[in-house]
């Protein structure tokens, strides 16, 4: 695995430190302990008792014998600290976003898309009080259940930012954690939970424009709004009474009154499906720099976002996640999607290597070749 994914990561990520956390000498070391760690999350389902022999394998053959008890493992795990795996997930996003060459078409500004899934946790006491069971579901039946909300690059796939809260905690109270981490120039790109007047009027406040589904609870007339071109519209949307729960009094305050807005009417025509109307709302206002068929073609890319999560829960086994308390399961989450981010860059690798659009290639191929072909030294 480090042979891989180390050129991914920063150099002194898991130096040994002087003093304090880090700075004795152990078997499992912060790094051996990440690279197992890794290892472990590439293949579904393995036990620690199942890292703990790989290990000792790899003594054996330098005529040096460790306990084969796991104990030692999972302690070394619950020591690596979150600010570590959180900077490692950022910084291998980063690195995917690099190597991908062949962007958005069109396209030179970053897109994140944002939307939200959940995975399964161990019932257990700990993950019931943080987490909590769906609404609905019978008392003692189940599994607590996460609810987590990602920032996805649109040009390469990686996960740069995840935010975790309980099943039933909203997605735009979810998103507002995650306010600073958007940096000016960026397209918000999500579905209609995003298309509503506070997230449109506070981006481009700070610099971020934002691509949505209307809402399917607003009606606007249109008939005395300015026509851009076809099926386009320039439009203003009023500010509502009352201000959204994750806002406080003074962010609501801030806002102004109107905003200025585009609607765009776009057919959705995918072979196989029926033709489906959608109504796009965005704040980017140039009509041509920003034309209104390249902005429809941009919500279709949110679907890359969609496929991104089946990588993940299904590809990867991470739809249930395996430790016991929300203390481990933020680090398994987090070593999860630096694993999954090293597999993007490593697919952008490929593509640079073969001239070939990164969409064209395959993840679970990408994982499997990873899984087939790491046991063999060269």
């Amino acid at each position: 695995m480090e042979d891989e994914f180390a050129r991914f990561l920063p150099r002194d990520l898991w130096a040994k430190t002087r003093r304090g956390a880090g700075s004795r000498t152990r078997i499992y070391s912060r790094k051996l302990t990440f690279w197992c760690f890794l290892w472990q999350a590439l293949l579904p389902h393995t036990a620690c008792r199942a890292v703990v022999w790989k290990v000792q394998s790899e003594h054996e053959t330098r005529r040096r014998k460790i306990d084969e008890n796991s104990s030692g493992y999972c302690q070394a795990r619950a020591r690596l600290p979150l600010t570590l795996l959180q900077k490692a997930m950022e910084h291998s996003a980063q690195s995917a976003d690099r190597l991908a060459l062949h962007r958005l078409p069109g396209w030179n500004r970053p897109v994140k898309a944002v939307d939200a899934t959940s995975f399964r946790t161990p019932d257990t006491l700990e993950n019931r009080e943080q987490y909590h069971h769906p609404t609905g579901q019978k008392k003692g039946c189940g599994f607590p259940v996460m609810r987590a909300l990602g920032l996805f690059s649109l040009a390469s796939g990686a996960l740069s930012q995840i935010v975790t809260a309980a099943c039933y905690t909203a997605e735009l109270v979810m998103l507002k954690t995650l306010w600073p981490k958007l940096s000016p120039g960026d397209i918000l790109l999500g579905d209609r939970m995003y298309g509503g007047f506070a997230l449109l009027a506070a981006m481009p406040l700070q610099g971020v424009d934002v691509v949505a589904r209307l809402s399917q609870g607003r009606n606007l007339d249109l008939r005395q709004a300015p026509k851009l071109g076809p099926s386009d519209w320039l439009t203003s949307l009023p500010k509502p009474p009352q201000p959204p729960p994750y806002m406080t009094p003074a962010e609501w305050e801030a806002l102004p009154l109107t905003i200025p807005v585009r609607l765009i009417r776009s057919c959705l025509q995918i072979k196989g499906f029926r033709t489906q109307t959608v109504w796009i709302v965005t704040t980017l206002l140039d009509a041509q720099l920003y034309p209104a068929t390249a902005i429809a073609a941009l919500y279709l890319h949110r679907w890359q976002m969609e496929l991104s999560f089946r990588d993940l829960k299904t590809t990867m086994g991470m739809e249930s996640l395996r430790c016991q308390t929300p203390a481990m399961i933020e680090k398994e989450l987090r070593v999860f999607l630096i694993a999954y981010n090293c597999l993007r860059a490593l697919m952008a690798e490929a593509a640079i290597a073969h001239a070939l659009p990164t969409q064209r290639i395959s993840f679970k191929g990408t994982v499997d070749a990873l899984r087939s072909f790491t046991p063999v030294r060269l």
